[in-house]
């Protein structure tokens, strides 16, 4: 999420070639085969959980940085960043102080629906034996797990896979709710 919403916020503010830079990297990054790349990403780094939110980190900041982008190019254009301009305000300060912050209702909304991705990139990532291991818990291992046992006790997997849609949907429910009270043109309606 940092490293999308900063890349995001100086491509809008400063446009140009910047601008062009940093949106074509994000479009190559949305381009490539999520699962795939993050599969690459921890053969290449090995296993473990840092690995792991290395690989979702790299995988998932070219949404966020566009969405930052379109908010700080509607922001790049009000008074007050005019007015920051005009008084000799820098643009590091501009980026964190004015930017960032009138975006932080969108980055939460963004954060609370991104985390039900993680999570399932994590098990799936787990399940096939690239993400955590033994002896760190994980939903995808214990699924992959109990898999040899489907027929004789299918609770083994049928559990953690429970738990796993739970907190996925309790998680997207969450966004969901932070975007209708944080959005201020749906609390108008």
């Amino acid at each position: 999420m940092a490293i999308g919403a900063i890349l995001g916020a100086v491509s809008g503010y400063f446009g140009g070639w910047i601008d062009s830079l940093i949106m074509r990297l994000a479009d190559i990054m949305l381009s490539l085969p999520s699962i795939l790349l993050v599969m690459v990403i921890m053969y290449t780094l090995g296993d473990g959980l840092l690995n792991v939110f290395i690989a979702l980190s790299v995988l998932n900041w070219a949404g966020v940085a566009r969405v930052v982008r379109t908010e700080a190019l509607h922001l790049k254009g009000t008074e007050y960043m005019e007015a920051a301009r005009v008084i000799g305000v820098s643009h590091g300060t501009s980026i964190l102080r004015h930017i960032l912050p009138n975006r932080l209702p969108v980055l939460i909304v963004l954060f609370t629906l991104a985390i039900p991705g993680s999570i399932l990139s994590e098990s799936g990532l787990s399940f096939l034996g690239l993400g955590v291991q033994p002896p760190d818990a994980s939903w995808g291992q214990m699924v992959n797990a109990g898999r040899q046992f489907l027929y004789y006790a299918p609770w083994i997997s049928l559990a953690p896979s429970v738990c796993i849609m739970l907190v996925v949907l309790a998680f997207n429910f969450l966004g969901d709710g932070l975007r209708d009270v944080l959005d201020p043109h749906l609390r108008n309606q």
